[in-house]
């Protein structure tokens, strides 16, 4: 767990489960959970590039047996994608998010990795700050700036359609 992370918990009942989840399991078991805060499948969002309507693997934090936040991951080889950070408003500034950050930082492990940023709870330039603190870089969000081709492909359509990215492990 990072340092800042350790700084933030303030509810230990939350855990983070070791194992992945699919997207069924999180359509069903987040929105049995969460009836007020919709789940939808990653293939069925429409608003996402195609490259990012991939199925998709969860990694969960829990309050006993509810699921209060996700962080997903698409595994595309010698990269990963990932694929939105969501947490229930009722769990939110208790570290939960962070150290959902560090158990998918874990998971990338060495392999680079790239995401875009999308928020509806906070201004962006507050989002990256929160991500760089995990060892997220935005590269000015400047293609050229990017030194694996396969994250550099993907960056270039994240930056034409979201108008964003940052990368790990580059």
């Amino acid at each position: 767990m990072s340092w800042f992370t350790t700084l933030l918990i303030k509810d230990e009942s939350i855990t983070i489960d070791s194992r992945l989840y699919d997207d069924d399991y999180m359509f069903k078991h987040w929105n049995e959970d969460n009836p007020d805060y919709e789940f939808k499948r990653r293939p069925d969002r429409t608003n996402l590039l195609p490259i990012d309507r991939q199925p998709t693997l969860y990694i969960v934090a829990r309050k006993g047996e509810r699921i209060v936040a996700y962080a997903g991951l698409i595994d595309d080889g010698s990269h990963y994608k990932c694929a939105g950070a969501r947490v229930h408003p009722e769990f939110r500034k208790g570290g939960t998010f962070g150290r959902l950050m560090d158990a998918r930082n874990s998971k990338i492990g060495s392999k680079p990795a790239i995401v875009f940023l999308n928020t509806q709870s906070m201004p962006i330039e507050t989002f990256v700050s929160k991500i760089e603190r995990y060892g997220w870089e935005t590269r000015d969000f400047d293609v050229s700036k990017v030194n694996n081709p396969d994250l550099k492909k993907v960056a270039q359509q994240y930056l034409d359609a979201y108008g964003n990215f940052m990368v790990y492990n580059d």
